[in-house]
């Protein structure tokens, strides 16, 4: 095999420069100077008879041979990656690697206090770099950016339209949903449970993920034709917690998260009174990772917390009362 003398090393230059668009920003990423840097871009601009980089007003831009190497060029330095690090044997204990995951607040109260847990007593050496899920977590998996990515499942059909053939799955665990209110709530006082139509009349908090995920709410209307009144959304369920006390707002969350943090906050928790798709909670990673063993652990330890979680009961939905307590569910 021979490559017409081309240096490979090139090939990491060449991906930073596709993505700073930046011949100085790529010379820091790769801790070099920046005559080196623009070394490298002289070669390999004659290696591909291509400028790859064009100035543009006051900004420098790819070419389209630029954009259409992005992708190969990650691919092919994630897979000489992966081959390296892939050891014969993994040993969870004595290991050294840090892992970086894409997860929602929620996963990160519910589940991430657990993993914690499991990798000080097994994994000492391995340590995770946790980042919000967004809308562009999936291609941040499939760039390599991130290695694991934990989301909802809310709509299967959404989430079919954006899954392609080099992502593997597994479903982790299942929630319920609650709805959450100030506990001093100035129609809820005399309560004992929350009717369809209350539920329907007062404003409501929305989780908003971005473009690519639908709304919990927007499905609600869509499944049951409901007229909701959303007054603001935010991008996780804790700051939509947060705005709760003293406000006539309402927000679903999903059981487990609701249960802990109405122990810290003053809040109130109903069973919902319209019915909701469960929440399930997914796992997701590139194919690129499927033999990896220290990959490999880090899902089977997540696949076995996720199980681990205790079940949630039918009486855990209140049967009629109007306030469930922190000590309902285990987790």
């Amino acid at each position: 095999m021979h490559f017409n003398r081309f240096d490979l090393n090139l090939l990491v230059a060449l991906d930073a420069l596709l993505e700073e668009k930046s011949v100085s920003r790529a010379a820091e990423r790769l801790f070099v100077t920046q005559p080196a840097m623009s070394g490298s871009l002289q070669r390999l601009r004659e290696r591909f008879n291509d400028p790859l980089l064009v100035r543009v007003g006051r900004v420098m831009e790819l070419t389209p041979r630029a954009r259409a190497l992005i992708s190969p060029v990650r691919e092919v330095l994630l897979r000489i990656q992966s081959t390296l690090e892939n050891e014969p044997e993994f040993d969870p204990f004595s290991v050294k690697r840090t892992f970086r995951l894409a997860v929602s607040d929620y996963v990160a109260t519910v589940l991430m206090p657990s993993l914690m847990q499991a990798l000080e007593q097994e994994a000492p050496g391995v340590s995770l770099n946790l980042v919000p899920v967004g809308d562009l977590s999936l291609d941040e998996l499939k760039s390599g950016r991130i290695d694991l990515l934990i989301r909802a499942l809310i709509d299967p059909l959404h989430e079919a339209r954006h899954l392609t053939d080099d992502i593997q799955t597994r479903d982790l665990f299942v929630d319920d949903w609650v709805c959450a209110t100030c506990r001093d709530h100035p129609e809820l006082q005399q309560l004992t449970e929350l009717s369809r139509e209350l539920y329907i009349r007062l404003p409501h908090l929305a989780l908003n993920l971005g473009r690519n995920s639908p709304m919990l709410e927007e499905l609600a209307r869509a499944q049951m034709s409901l007229n909701l009144d959303i007054r603001a959304t935010a991008p996780n369920f804790l700051s939509l917690v947060m705005m709760l006390p003293g406000s006539r707002y309402l927000v679903m969350l999903p059981r487990r998260l609701a249960l802990q943090v109405a122990s810290n906050v003053p809040l109130s928790l109903w069973p919902a009174p319209v019915s909701i798709p469960v929440l399930q909670e997914r796992m997701l990673w590139h194919v690129r990772d499927e033999t990896d063993l220290g990959h490999q652990w880090l899902r089977q330890r997540l696949v076995l917390l996720g199980a681990s979680l205790a079940p949630l009961e039918p009486g855990d939905s209140g049967d009629g009362a109007a306030v469930l307590t922190a000590e309902a569910v285990t987790v």
